[in-house]
Formats: structure tokens, C-alpha cells, sequence
């Protein structure tokens, strides 16, 4: 099965491609199930989500449910959100989370502070220090939240400018990704494997440790998600994320329905 659970419209403020061209691209790929899963970053002094109101979500879960019935037989369509955590703008996620009918939620982290670390120019020396903050902000989302079904991208900052050729290694961060698993585990939460991180030579053989741990440790509910912006990376990497999954373990994919997992094995 061919899945990409994560994906961006031109409801995210840093997209521009319409949802049907996202949709057109996934069949091309010949994929078997999407999730929409557009962005919602409440109190992100980087992104104007201040503009978007109820009306917005509204039409745009509209739009969703459109294309659910549109592709119906064609293609399986997730309605689904990528929620980014801040701080004290817990309660009007998870009341954003509550009042809308998602099939899945990615619980992100995008905004580590007073600076916009993705496009900042970055000193290479400083991935460590920069990822050990960001897995630290993970596990106050952890203990702090309960609304989204899978951590996105753990490996984040391997997106950051100035970060985008360093790779993500279980042995540098080992503590901090064991706590990490281990709490998504005893919450029945899973992990993404995102394939826009890992688009670096050696990314997924780097990584491939981490998703034995995860293994190891418990974890079960694994999504792969091309984290697309544009038609051209829409399940961008499949081939290989799938392999790797095999390699650390994993039999099965996870798709998510009415916030609600199901597994399908991998091909």
C-alpha cells in the first residue's frame, strides 16, 4: 500500500498548490491513500495564521470532503491536520482538534523561540545544540498534550538552513530519543517518517537506527509522510522509506480514519 499522510495545500500559508493538483500528483504516484494535512501553528510569530477564522477552516474541511467523495474508489482521502505546538496556545488546539471532524492529526513542533531557525543562517557547529532544544520543546508537547495521533518529523531541524546536509544519528541524541518513545508508546501515539528530512546522501541509513529503537521500544504506529508543499515531492522517497521500514522491523503501515489507526501491510 501506498500512502503519503502528510501533505500541504494552498490552505497553509506556505503553499500555493491547489488541493486537486496535490490529489493529481498522488495519483500519478499511484498511491493508494492521502492525508490533507495543512497547518496549524496558533501563536507562530513567522506564519499569518492570525488572518485564517472559523469560516476558513470551515470551507477548506469543505473542500476535503469534497474530494473524499469526488475520488471515491480512486483514491482514499484523509481529512487531517498538522497542529504545531507553542506554549500556552494548548487549549485552542485541542478545542480546534475537538471541534472539527479529522481523520489524523501530526503534532508538530516548528517555532523554537525568537528566532526562525529555517531560514536563519545557521552555523553547521550548532546542529547538536539546536536538535537537542527541539527534541527537548517534543517532550514538553508530550507531557503536555494529548490531541494528535503521530510526532511529526523528529528530525526537523535537518531542514534548517545551514543544518541540510547534517544527519539526524540515534547515538547523538539517545537519551532524549529513548524518552521520547517511550511516552509515545505509553500513550498509544505513533511517529512519522518523513521523508523531506531525509533527503540528504546517507539520511536514511542514518536513520534507519532510529526507527530500530523505536522498534524496539514498543512502537507500532508508524506513518510515512512526504510533508509536499508542491506537486513535485508528493510521495516523494516511498521506495525507500518502505525498505527501511522493513530493514528496522516494521510489517505494517499505518493510515488513520476518523482519528482511528489501521494497518496494511507493507508490500
Amino acid at each position: 500500500m501506498k500512502t503519503d499522510f502528510h501533505l500541504h495545500t494552498e490552505f497553509s500559508p506556505d503553499s500555493n498548490t491547489p488541493m486537486e493538483d496535490i490529489i493529481a500528483a498522488a495519483l500519478r504516484e499511484r498511491a493508494d491513500a492521502i492525508c490533507i494535512t495543512d497547518h496549524l501553528d496558533l501563536g507562530d510569530p513567522f506564519e499569518p495564521y492570525y488572518k485564517y477564522v472559523s469560516e476558513d477552516y470551515m470551507n477548506h474541511f469543505k473542500k476535503i470532503d469534497e474530494c473524499k467523495e469526488k475520488y471515491s474508489g480512486i483514491i482514499k482521502i484523509a481529512k487531517g491536520m498538522e497542529v504545531g505546538y507553542i506554549k500556552g496556545f494548548e487549549k485552542e488546539n485541542q478545542k480546534f482538534v475537538n471541534d472539527y471532524d479529522l481523520d489524523f492529526v501530526i503534532g508538530s513542533i516548528h517555532n523554537l523561540g525568537d528566532i526562525d531557525y529555517y531560514v536563519a543562517d545557521n552555523d553547521p557547529n550548532d546542529f547538536i545544540k539546536i536538535e537537542t532544544l527541539y527534541l527537548d520543546l517534543i517532550l514538553q508537547m508530550i507531557d503536555t498534550v494529548n490531541y494528535y495521533n503521530v510526532l511529526g518529523h523528529i528530525n526537523y531541524p535537518c531542514k534548517f538552513l545551514g543544518f541540510r546536509e547534517k544527519l539526524f544519528i540515534y547515538n547523538d541524541f539517545s537519551d532524549r530519543i529513548d524518552e521520547i518513545f517511550k511516552k509515545l508508546v505509553s500513550k498509544g501515539k505513533g511517529m512519522e517518517v518523513n521523508t523531506s528530512c531525509l533527503q540528504t546522501e546517507g539520511a536514511f541509513d542514518a536513520f534507519l537506527p532510529v526507527l530500530k529503537r523505536y522498534k524496539e521500544l514498543g512502537g507500532e504506529i508508524v506513518t510515512i509522510g512526504s510533508d509536499s508543499h508542491n506537486t513535485k515531492n508528493v510521495a516523494k522517497s516511498f521506495e525507500q522509506a518502505q525498505a527501511m521500514l522493513l530493514k528496522a522491523g516494521f510489517n505494517y503501515l499505518t493510515v488513520f480514519e476518523e482519528r482511528l489507526p489501521s494497518f496494511y501491510a507493507i508490500d
